[in-house]
């Protein structure tokens, strides 16, 4: 008969989990670079998005289109490698 108490079972799953979730540092780099050029073309997206703004009371029309294609440019960049990284290609 088993015993209600036994953990044996229960601590021979959570040690083959647990050898599941072991990441090598490789990946663990890989990520990293990843996921740091997806927060810079972050920002650079704010940053162009910040200056469409201010340009279109300041500058002219031309430079405010400009700003708003490089938003989108950087934003869609940024998140394909977003995708590409979770996804684990890059």
């Amino acid at each position: 008969m088993k015993h209600p108490f036994d953990f044996t079972s229960f601590s021979q799953k959570m040690t083959e989990h647990t050898q599941l979730l072991k990441v090598k540092d490789v990946q663990k780099t890989a990520m990293e670079k990843w996921l740091m050029i997806a927060i810079i073309l972050y920002s650079a997206a704010i940053l162009f998005m910040i200056l469409a703004i201010v340009g279109h009371a300041v500058a002219s029309y031309g430079m405010w289109v400009a700003f708003w294609v490089l938003f989108g440019l950087c934003i869609t960049a940024a998140t394909v490698v977003l995708v590409l990284g979770l996804v684990g290609v890059i």
